[in-house]
């Protein structure tokens, strides 16, 4: 215990901001480091653990977190750890790891006390030499003041903040009621929204934090059931201060989402198919050079270029009779980057009303449309090897044959675009892959095409 002198002494220098405690850079440096606030906690919802080192014990809650590099992101929760562990120390002034000798439960408590570094936010404790995360770390259950507590920089109704999973949790549940509300919009994930509609950015954040202010006032009223006698009363006197804040992030989240929506509904008259089955607009077929047209060689060994929708329905006899007999042949490119003609097993109708389009722009002008789940190709030191194209960014670069040789073009944009009823695809047996007329090389859909697939669409 410090005697009242140091206690003086210590209160009288985190007043004038004048308080150190050594911490730890995310470069390795043991720095002196001003203490900017106290802390009083109160834990009741969380564990409390027990660290033993060789130089001394610490306890801390569940959820604080302690540094095993001085990297902040390869700190754990205290309740991660098992006896064995290392953890980052500081010992005789130097950076230095120890094994946590024992790890163990201890009892509940109300309160318990932390501190504010600044920059580094982080701290050395003095009986194990531990490094610890400064406050706060994690809490589950967010406390607002009340008027009948006292707040001070001594005893404060202490703030929790969300882990980085619960808010990605938040936040794929917001872009989950995105993608149910109508006209459904399907995205692969978070990072394929946010790229294809980077406008929806704050949409997706406002029904993310919805979301969290739900919890909060959820915990709220787990919080505050009080048992008495005559059975149980449900106070929601403190809980019913969140209801006005999730109400209003949920009126304006309600407006985002309209407007949003309501802009899909635009796209999506221009995009649906009017003149027949295939990715149409209302201004009739959707042709951009090579976007969905393939060059068949008849037996011949003449060429014919068709759009693959049309090689679908098509009642021409000289592609029709060579079709059926698997005769007509594309040209295709092997994994090992060889370029040659190979049979046209099946051309294949796919159901996509479901999936979103996405449009992949080249440098030169060159593009096609597909499903996002639609694979192009890539180069991997000397492989062509498939990827998806809703992964594609601009600045990557995609294969092409020109010329009968296998190049590399860099895209230049993508979009995304509304679902259509029916896309089309080859099955090109071996190779699995076709070239496209405008040059790119696309996946085919292989064989066994009733059963689902990962790579459908053009």
């Amino acid at each position: 215990m410090i005697s009242d002198v140091q206690r003086e002494r210590l209160r009288t220098a985190f007043q004038s901001g004048l308080l150190r405690t050594h911490s730890v850079s995310p470069t390795g440096s043991l720095e002196w480091r001003q203490v900017l606030k106290v802390h009083r906690a109160d834990v009741r919802p969380e564990t409390i653990w027990e660290l033993q080192t060789e130089h001394g014990r610490s306890v801390v809650t569940g959820g604080h977190r302690v540094y095993t590099t001085p990297n902040p992101r390869d700190a754990l929760d205290a309740e991660c750890f098992i006896a064995g562990d290392n953890v980052l120390a500081v010992v005789k002034e130097q950076l230095s790891q120890v094994r946590l000798l024992s790890v163990k439960q201890a009892a509940p408590r109300q309160w318990m006390y932390d501190l504010t570094v600044e920059d580094n936010h982080n701290l050395v404790l003095v009986n194990s030499r531990i490094c610890s995360h400064n406050s706060p770390d994690r809490n589950y259950h967010f406390r607002p003041p009340a008027h009948e507590e006292t707040v001070s920089q001594f005893n404060r109704v202490f703030g929790y903040i969300w882990q980085d999973e619960e808010l990605n949790e938040y936040i794929q549940d917001s872009l989950n009621e995105i993608i149910a509300s109508p006209p459904r919009t399907p995205f692969a994930n978070v990072d394929s929204m946010v790229s294809y509609r980077r406008e929806w950015t704050t949409l997706l954040l406002t029904g993310g934090m919805w979301f969290a202010l739900h919890a909060l006032q959820l915990n709220w009223v787990a919080d505050e059931f009080s048992y008495s006698v005559g059975g149980v009363s449900l106070d929601l006197e403190k809980s019913s201060k969140y209801e006005s804040a999730a109400a209003s992030t949920a009126e304006t989240f309600d407006k985002q989402l309209e407007k949003a929506k309501a802009c899909v509904n635009v796209i999506k008259g221009l995009q649906q198919p009017r003149y027949g089955t295939g990715i149409r607009s209302s201004f009739g077929p959707f042709s951009v050079l090579g976007s969905t047209q393939v060059r068949v060689f008849l037996p011949d060994d003449s060429a014919v270029d068709i759009a693959i929708e049309d090689l679908f329905v098509t009642d021409r006899p000289e592609i029709r009779v060579p079709l059926d007999a698997r005769q007509l042949r594309v040209c295709a490119v092997a994994s090992t980057g060889d370029v040659g003609l190979h049979i046209v097993d099946k051309v294949v109708q796919h159901a996509t009303f479901h999936k979103s389009l996405v449009r992949t722009v080249l440098d030169d002008g060159r593009a096609v449309t597909t499903t996002l789940d639609h694979s192009l190709f890539h180069r991997v030191d000397e492989a062509v090897l498939p990827l998806e194209a809703g992964s594609l960014r601009g600045g990557d670069k995609i294969v092409t044959v020109d010329g009968g040789s296998v190049a590399e073009v860099t895209v230049a944009s993508v979009l995304l675009l509304p679902p259509v009823e029916y896309t089309y695809d080859l099955s090109v047996p071996g190779p699995e892959s076709f070239v496209l007329t405008c040059g790119i090389l696309s996946h085919n859909s292989g064989r066994g095409v009733l059963s689902p697939r990962k790579f459908v669409g053009l």
